[in-house]
């Protein structure tokens, strides 16, 4: 497991950064806004409501110009398969790798380190192997599904599923 030397977080609500930075002090910074919580970050991780919020926060790192060349954003949201493409592609612009990371597994798997992460990353891509360690923190299970959009292809279908057992 790579080991924790530096995290900033951001959330809108300061509280969970702040708890953070107080669990672990001099690893962990609560930053101020979403620009200063990826200025010089190899690896960005969001987990958002949406694809259009994960669109409006690549939209501002890359007007900021806060994206840091040769990093990887490892997309935990729920998002839409096509979406993903377009997120993709701008970042890619700005010279940074966009992987889908969907998870399942509920905030019981998230607490217990126990997620199915299911990965969107072009076969043989090097990011592919820089992302496998850093899901492993909080995924048990990692699958790559094919490239980018898949992994939010499939969760989608599992939701379907899911729902029609239920």
């Amino acid at each position: 497991a790579p080991e924790l030397t530096a995290l900033s977080v951001f959330d809108l609500s300061p509280a969970p950064g702040q708890e953070l930075e107080g669990s672990y002090a001099g690893k962990v910074t609560s930053a101020a806004d979403v620009a200063a919580a990826a200025a010089g970050a190899e690896v960005i991780l969001t987990c958002l409501p949406r694809s259009s919020n994960v669109k409006s926060v690549a939209d501002e790192l890359i007007s900021k110009k806060a994206l840091a060349p040769g990093s990887v954003w490892i997309d935990c949201t729920s998002g839409d398969p096509t979406f993903a493409s377009t997120i993709a592609a701008m970042l890619d612009e700005a010279g940074c790798t966009y992987v889908d990371a969907a998870v399942s597994g509920g905030p019981a798997g998230a607490a217990a380190g126990t997620l199915t992460a299911m990965l969107g990353v072009p076969e043989g891509s090097p990011h592919m192997e820089h992302a496998r360690p850093l899901v492993a923190q909080f995924a048990k299970n990692i699958v790559h599904c094919g490239p980018v959009g898949a992994g939010f292809a499939i969760k989608a279908v599992n939701n379907t599923m899911m729902a029609a057992h239920i």
